[in-house]
């Protein structure tokens, strides 16, 4: 049994630290190992030990870990209860590869997240449909009404019917809080402001709109992948009727999950560690970034 709070009974220094890092690799990782990446101006150099360590990693126990954190658990926002699962979920991984494991603990800042519902199952049922939300905004509350688009938040086009409904627009920081009071003054219920769009392979992310103070509504950012699909709903079907339910996360403690053992060298080897990243971004499930890298993590370390 290993106690959480410190150091189990199993093992010495030796190697694994972190909150977790790298990519998964294929069955025959050839490319995985010997490509060039993107933006590197070589290809990789390695070394009898370098192969030797990637043959014996597998795919197939990779994306089994892969499925448990970004599915089975999803979106792993810092300090944020999902991502604790995932925080004891690692932890009884490196107990079981026979590693001393702890959990550090250390204090985040508050997360305002958002979760979009499809009244009328219209939209792609596969994505992740969570979002960030503005913490001058309603929180704690959810709102139902169907999509009315304005258009730029800088010239906003308003149709006569938007009470009752949640307005989207395309955001800009400075016309947030005019485009919100104008919003409220018309009886809508929610706002959900869209992101600009990157330049490929970038796509923007899902926020928390900031520069809002107690805004009456919920007013919500999603990411680049959800505007498309929202207006591309808008463009061939008469409603599109969305619930929308902002949560406040405050007072968080996220950890680090650390697992140690003693190298074959004894006290007077090197100390090697392995380390990245398991959270994940408001409104992804975080299956590249960092699933990815965290499965690896743990091909390493067993």
């Amino acid at each position: 049994m290993t106690d959480r709070s410190g150091l189990s009974r199993r093992g010495l220094l030796g190697a694994v630290a972190g909150v977790t890092a790298a990519t998964a690799l294929p069955a025959a990782p050839a490319w995985g190992t010997d490509d060039q990446r993107p933006g590197a101006m070589n290809r990789p150099t390695l070394d009898k030990y370098d192969r030797q360590i990637v043959s014996g990693l597998s795919s197939d126990r990779a994306l089994r870990h892969l499925q448990v954190l970004s599915e089975d658990i999803g979106p792993r926002i810092g300090g944020t209860t999902s991502e604790k699962r995932a925080a004891d979920y690692l932890a009884g991984q490196l107990d079981k590869f026979g590693y001393r494991t702890r959990l550090e603990p250390f204090g985040v800042a508050d997360k305002f997240t958002a979760e979009i519902e499809d009244v009328r199952d219209i939209l792609p049922g596969d994505l992740c449909w969570q979002a960030g939300a503005a913490p001058g905004g309603k929180l704690d509350v959810t709102v139902e009404g169907p999509v009315r688009d304005v258009g730029p938040a800088t010239a906003p086009v308003w149709p006569a019917d938007v009470a009752g409904s949640i307005v989207i627009a395309d955001d800009v920081a400075a016309s947030r809080p005019a485009l919100v009071a104008e919003a409220v003054a018309r009886g809508a219920v929610g706002v959900i402001l869209l992101p600009a769009d990157q330049v490929f392979p970038r796509r923007a992310s899902a926020f928390a709109p900031s520069g809002l103070t107690d805004a009456p509504i919920p007013v919500i950012g999603v990411a680049q992948v959800q505007k498309r699909l929202i207006r591309e709903a808008l463009a061939v079907v008469n409603s599109l009727p969305l619930r929308i339910s902002t949560t406040a996360h405050r007072g968080l403690i996220s950890n680090n999950v650390i697992g140690e053992r003693r190298g074959k060298s004894g006290t007077n080897g090197p100390i090697v560690m392995v380390s990245g990243h398991y959270d994940s971004v408001i409104g992804a499930p975080g299956a590249n970034d960092d699933g990815s890298g965290t499965v690896l993590t743990l091909e390493l370390a067993g």
